[in-house]
């Protein structure tokens, strides 16, 4: 279930840890309602969004947008940059990735604006983080170095600065999981060490807590349980003497990985249960969804495939909404224009070491370079397409993987069901025609149809017809259209030809899959499961997978 990417980070935001108390929270609610200068008001704003920001998106964006509306008729730059800075870390919470690095960047050019290098330094570092969790580790330590350059500048010339210090220790602790991303697991292991006696010295324990988290972290992936252990109970220690949710939810997630490994299920089953209460308290989506992912491991090992199914079936849903299409796309054209930006300074550079040489160099020598920077540029370019094509290579390979995933997990969960039903006598049952004659469906009737319809598609799989339709399946269950109609929109939250169009490419996948079906054409095998043509059926089939027929074809033989 874990993976070194999932491992819990802190945006750096200096003076973050300062706990403001729910008293203090009342009582700046109460002064924006007093005659409260612009000005001052606008810190009251800041400090509430700021207080929020870890714990409600919709109160940061609440108080930070009418911060913005003040801020903007004063000009004041500063106070925006500071701002966006907060909208950006809520919308990360929030696993809300594409919306967190807008943000972030736009603060980064309002700090950039008014010279503030700390504000630079804090943008870097949260841009660093949103690059890291999005698989651009090369990017994301190219961030966390400037933001350290810029931190140790400044010890350089206050030496003194504890604060500043005790800053460079969260950068160690970033640092630190890129190379555990990247391999490096010994150096990642040292830069989370070096993080944690740096946080010590100035008893930053939220810090310590996260340090001491990623360690543990470190430990179980290397199966060093009972080690894991320690170091993820000490950090929990430390986020519950803080008050820190969301530091509280990481550890306690971390230990139940640990516990599943060790099969103490009622351990696995109490923490994760305790992530999705915080979790949902402070709208943690991505904590929400491997809560969802450890709840599906611990049903399937335990043997109840229901209830694996009910959780597998809510992580994929927020998994989609997290990691939509448009977000990966928002992100890596952030990437691209990243790259081209890079690569324009560099170009500039050359143009004003040309203009230098210029004096000196004959009209042979200049055709020369200028020869020699086109040759570049174009090699740039082609370098840039050949990576994307590559990029684009692997996304979907790593697409065909989830779907053979998904297909041995629906395998694996029909094989459960049916054994249960063979055990338990169960047979799904006909329904009476005059049992929806007259009346609306109670819930226990929408339960009994949902359940027959299932069945009815799983067992007998009507959907392989072309000429399939929901008259032809109301008179085969003989059970009114409406009913059925229904019941698909309530219960399954899509339209009878949706419901359809799912089961076919669940069908198809199944199909593209086996080796003896390799020297079938799509054309074939999209008539084969009830599309009536290929067309319709690429189109279908790239909507739910993400990738074409003929390439997850390819990739899976």
């Amino acid at each position: 279930m874990k993976t070194l990417i999932a491992l819990f980070i802190s945006i750096i935001t200096l003076g973050n840890f300062a706990v403001v108390s729910a008293v203090d929270v009342d009582s700046l609610k109460n002064e924006l309602n007093s005659s409260t200068p612009v000005r001052d008001s606008i810190e009251v704003l800041i400090t509430l969004s700021k207080y929020y920001h870890t714990v409600s998106i919709d109160s940061t964006f609440y108080y930070g947008k009418i911060a913005v509306a003040k801020a903007d008729k004063l000009k004041d730059t500063a106070s925006l940059a500071e701002i966006y800075k907060y909208f950006g870390v809520s919308c990360y919470y929030a696993a809300m990735y594409e919306k967190a690095l807008e943000y972030s960047q736009k603060s980064n050019e309002l700090y950039d604006a008014v010279n503030d290098s700390i504000g630079l330094a804090k943008t870097f570092n949260n841009m660093g983080i949103i690059y890291e969790v999005s698989g651009k580790n090369d990017i994301g330590l190219e961030y966390y170095n400037k933001s350290l350059e810029i931190w140790q500048s400044i010890i350089s010339k206050s030496p003194d600065d504890n604060e500043a210090k005790s800053i460079v220790a969260y950068l160690y602790n970033n640092i630190g999981i890129v190379y555990s991303n990247i391999g490096e697991k010994e150096k990642g292991k040292d830069y989370y060490n070096k993080s944690y006696a740096i946080a010590k010295q100035y008893n930053d324990k939220k810090c310590m807590s996260l340090a001491i988290l990623n360690l543990g972290n470190a430990q179980y992936l290397e199966e060093e349980y009972q080690n894991a252990l320690k170091s993820l109970f000490q950090s929990l220690k430390l986020s519950e003497a803080l008050g820190d949710k969301q530091g509280i939810a990481n550890s306690m997630g971390s230990i139940s990985d640990v516990y599943l490994k060790l099969k103490n299920y009622d351990k696995v089953h109490y923490y994760l249960n305790q992530v999705l209460v915080i979790a949902r308290e402070i709208q943690a989506n991505e904590l929400i969804k491997n809560a969802y992912r450890g709840l599906y491991l611990l049903n399937k090992e335990t043997g109840n495939p229901n209830t694996a199914l009910k959780y597998q079936t809510l992580y994929y849903q927020l998994n989609d909404s997290i990691y939509s299409l448009e977000s990966k796309s928002k992100i890596a054209e952030l990437q691209n224009k990243y790259l081209f930006e890079k690569k324009e300074q560099e170009i500039k550079l050359l143009e004003a070491e040309q203009a230098l040489n210029d004096i000196q160099l004959r009209n042979s020598k200049i055709l020369s370079f200028v020869l020699i920077v086109g040759i570049t540029v174009s090699l740039f370019f082609l370098g840039l397409v050949y990576f994307q094509m590559i990029r684009k290579k692997r996304a979907n390979l790593e697409l065909v993987l989830k779907n053979r995933e998904i297909v041995k997990s629906e395998e694996y969960i029909r094989e459960c069901l049916k054994s249960e039903q063979q055990k338990k006598n169960l047979y799904p049952k006909k329904i009476q025609v005059d049992k929806y004659a007259t009346s609306t469906l109670t819930e226990e009737q929408k339960e009994d149809l949902k359940l027959l319809i299932t069945n009815t598609m799983e067992n007998e799989k009507l959907y392989l017809s072309r000429d399939f339709t929901i008259d032809i399946f109301s008179k085969h269950l003989n059970v009114s259209r409406t009913y059925i109609s229904q019941v698909i929109n309530e219960k399954f939250n899509m339209n009878f030809s949706n419901y359809i169009n799912e089961y076919r490419i669940k069908e198809a996948r199944r199909v593209l899959t086996d080796d003896a079906n390799k020297n079938l054409t799509i054309e074939t095998i999209a008539l084969s499961i009830g599309f009536g043509s290929k067309s319709s059926f690429n189109s279908a089939f790239k909507k739910y997978t993400g990738i074409t027929p003929s390439f997850y074809m390819k990739s899976s033989m």
